[in-house]
């Protein structure tokens, strides 16, 4: 259609078309130069040759383009985004295309600073834990909302708690100005939909924790839960403290692969990891996404920056994602504290 509308533009200037010309300019120009010339001569020898020029390079970029597309199709190029698009619901659909760049969660700060250096380091999310059933809280929930104020927006605040009721979650995240929370308790999917009606906009991750001696109950919570959240993030169980998450142990990953490839939802991997093991952790388990806690601290608690460059590193090398060490982003407010 396109090139049929152009071949009868350019019959319908051909045939007199230059009493709607509105730039006259290049036509009399012709003229001065060409003894004899006339409009019809300017059309054929002028003007079409140089928009045919125009057009010519576009085609050919065009079919440049259309040639590398058929050529990684054919070698399932495309598959590392299409595998993980397993629905056809929109508001799933924004979820899943938002978290095909690998998410890259840091778990637990305790300053702005750390935070900034954090950031600086390439981590797309920062975990900021509370109301929590085992371990303390690395910081106060002011100095939390000062933090989050503060960070970039390349980095999002992800409140992470054991809270079970709707409107409890919903407070705590209007607060400190998350817009995504990461629910690790006991939670019913009456809850996590009350949530959704107060605000449809809400990011919802559930933690599927892995138990060495019960590992089928992980994939229970996925099929209870997964109709109604929108990605899971694994973690490990620790029998000997009881805790579920900020152990600083693996567990099996081959458990976790499963968890990937049974979810319609995405997959974040947590759990014991390290700068060492993250990078094969990502090529057995292939999740949308990995998060660090105690892996990148050091002695005294506090994140180290060359631990966390080396962590997102290897994470993106995983990916096949080329690393390079972001700027560190100018501290500066923002006018809305929710993102």
């Amino acid at each position: 259609m396109a090139l049929m509308l152009g071949v009868i533009l350019w019959v319908f200037l051909m045939l007199g078309g230059e009493s709607i010309l509105i730039d006259t300019s290049h036509f009399a120009e012709y003229l001065c130069r060409v003894v004899g010339g006339d409009y019809s001569s300017w059309i054929s020898h002028s003007a079409l040759l140089h928009h045919l020029g125009e057009i010519s390079e576009i085609v050919f970029f065009l079919l440049g383009a259309m040639t590398i597309v058929e050529f990684v199709d054919s070698h399932e190029g495309f598959a590392v985004i299409t595998d993980k698009i397993k629905t056809t619901k929109k508001t799933k659909m924004l979820w899943i295309l938002m978290m095909i760049k690998p998410v890259i969660q840091v778990a637990g700060v305790q300053s702005l600073e750390e935070a900034l250096m954090i950031a600086s380091s390439g981590a797309t999310h920062i975990g900021f834990p509370f109301r929590l059933d085992f371990h303390s809280e690395d910081t106060t929930e002011e100095e939390a909302t000062r933090i989050i104020f503060n960070l970039p927006p390349s980095v999002k605040p992800v409140l992470i708690t054991y809270l079970n009721d709707a409107r409890e979650i919903y407070g705590l995240m209007k607060k400190l100005g998350c817009s995504i929370v990461q629910l690790h308790g006991k939670v019913t999917n009456k809850e996590i939909m009350n949530l959704k009606r107060i605000d449809p906009k809400v990011g919802i991750w559930k933690s599927l924790v892995i138990n060495p001696l019960k590992h089928d109950d992980a994939f229970l919570t996925l099929k209870a839960l997964e109709p109604v959240v929108d990605a899971f993030i694994t973690d490990t169980f620790d029998p000997d403290t009881g805790a579920s998450g900020a152990t600083g142990k693996t567990h099996d990953w081959e458990v976790s692969r499963n968890i990937v490839l049974k979810s319609t939802k995405p997959v974040i991997i947590a759990g014991g990891l390290t700068p060492n093991n993250v990078y094969d952790c990502i090529r057995i388990t292939k999740p949308a996404g990995v998060d660090v806690h105690t892996g990148v601290e050091g002695v005294d608690g506090l994140k180290r920056k060359d631990l966390m460059e080396s962590f997102v590193k290897n994470a993106n090398k995983a990916y096949g994602v080329t690393w390079t060490s972001p700027r560190i982003v100018a501290l500066r407010g923002r006018q809305n504290q929710t993102r």
